[in-house]
């Protein structure tokens, strides 16, 4: 996240566990959007090369 949470929201229990788990989950789609701009790459290579690695 580009700026922190404000301090009103953290000090809860709840409002953190949130703030986190929403964290986590920007991570993973970040982490799943470059794995499928992997395969995608390679899918393409493959084609192109003729199925030839």
């Amino acid at each position: 996240m580009a700026k922190a949470p404000p301090k009103l929201l953290t000090r809860r229990y709840e409002a953190h566990r949130l703030l986190s788990w929403m964290a986590r989950m920007q991570i993973r789609y970040a982490a799943w959007k470059d794995a499928r701009a992997v395969d995608k790459a390679q899918r393409k290579f493959r084609k192109r090369s003729g199925g030839h690695q």
